[in-house]
């Protein structure tokens, strides 16, 4: 134990036994004592018509309360525990053990809130229905068997010496008592079914059942991920302490780009991903159909969505624009409708831009290509892709993109089998 444990537990203990010294003093000082005369007094606690003995009292329960007051509201014990300035410090100190797991991590006040709720209702339909249906209506029929005056008993040799009717109310009493003390647990299945059962559909739990549902919900996860789990950035210019407090404890309002940023989930997401193969719970190739690609060539909160989300969205979006009829614009607003889709096609258009990057070497060839793709640009910003280029012959283009790929797989291979 260090010295700092060992020097609170003396204080405390210090404390004690002067308050067992001084309370019983000035209520022993206090019997006699007469704050409320006739006469008008002239001190403070007559006036009050207050003794020692309760302002000692009101002292003892007041530095009590302040510390269960400080150390029951989440927020505010979070706040203290993690501040850094003395006065918290030493409250921090004096109230609980120094605690480095889980320090400042506390259950927010709504839950708890909720959590006395529940307690308080549970409790409160129990006593409110033992009364009323238990006891009450065996109170008039304990007074009527109270008020029968027996004086021949037919079991007089076990009970020689009663002279009342005690054993007849034990007898109807016994069962309540039983029932009162035990059917606590019953309440408290029922109370759980009904609140989980809100609970379940107020959160929408067991709501996704399906791949397909699977696939329309995860594009909302980074988004909620940031939201509910991940902490607030810092902010940069120094705030008052309180409203520093109050953003951090009660508006827990994050950022335009932090709620969208997919940076953090996709880690977490890939590190599930990896703990589940390693666990050989999935095999290479669901690993690779369901981790998130994460590349620095592209700017930062672009998403790039698992394979299993956007397999066959591509091959649907080239379909489409072969055989679209109407203008560019309509086939625009219909990609963009399909998030997924969207994703695939813009990753597409990014890999290949890095894979002619990466394979041209002749500058008037980069020249070219680097041409190719501003005209493409410019099309898809005026919205006369489908009139500047005839995409019937998009699948023939997108084959040839395939045998690319093949041929740049097998020539990484056969290279790393040197």
């Amino acid at each position: 134990m260090r010295s700092s444990q060992k020097l609170r537990f003396v204080i405390k203990l210090s404390l004690a036994v002067t308050w067992a010294i001084i309370l019983p003093i000035f209520y022993s000082s206090s019997q006699n004592y007469k704050a409320c005369s006739a006469r008008r007094p002239k001190n403070f606690l007559g006036m009050f018509c207050l003794s020692k003995y309760m302002v000692a009292v009101a002292f003892y329960l007041t530095s009590n309360v302040i510390g269960m007051a400080l150390f029951f509201v989440p927020a505010v014990s979070s706040y203290i525990e993690t501040s850094t300035w003395r006065i918290c410090n030493i409250l921090s100190w004096w109230c609980q053990a120094p605690s480095y797991v889980g320090r400042g991590m506390h259950e927010g006040q709504v839950p708890l809130l909720k959590y006395t709720s529940f307690w308080t209702v549970l409790l409160s339909s129990k006593f409110l229905f033992s009364y009323y249906f238990e006891i009450k209506p065996l109170v008039e029929p304990t007074k009527e068997i109270m008020r029968v005056n027996v004086n021949i008993y037919e079991w007089h040799e076990f009970f020689p010496q009663v002279k009342s009717n005690a054993g007849a109310i034990l007898a109807v009493w016994a069962p309540i008592i039983l029932v009162y003390f035990m059917d606590t647990q019953i309440w408290y299945s029922v109370f759980c079914t009904i609140f989980g059962g809100m609970c379940g559909i107020v959160h929408h739990l067991g709501e996704i059942r399906t791949m397909g549902m699977v696939r329309s919900r995860f594009c909302t996860l980074p988004e909620v991920f940031n939201a509910c789990l991940v902490p607030r950035s810092s902010p940069k210019e120094k705030k008052g302490i309180l409203p520093s407090f109050l953003e951090k404890k009660i508006f827990k309002d994050l950022g335009k780009s932090e709620r969208h940023d997919p940076t953090k989930f996709a880690l977490v997401w890939n590190q599930i991903i990896n703990s589940f193969r390693s666990e050989d719970l999935i095999s290479n190739r669901e690993m690779d159909l369901m981790t998130m690609p994460m590349s620095l060539e592209y700017r930062s909160g672009s998403i790039r969505w698992p394979l299993f989300l956007v397999a066959k969205k591509f091959s649907t979006a080239v379909d489409m624009a072969a055989n679209f009829t109407g203008n560019s614009a309509q086939l625009f607003q219909i990609i963009k409708k399909d998030n997924y889709m969207f994703c695939a096609i813009n990753d597409f258009y990014e890999l290949t831009k890095s894979i002619f990057r990466f394979l041209v070497i002749g500058d008037v060839e980069k020249r070219v290509i680097a041409a190719i793709f501003a005209e493409i640009k410019k099309s898809i910003q005026n919205s006369s892709l489908l009139v500047d280029f005839k995409m019937d012959h998009l699948p023939l283009l997108v084959d040839k993109f395939e045998r690319l790929a093949e041929i740049c797989i097998q020539t990484n291979k056969a290279f790393n089998m040197r």
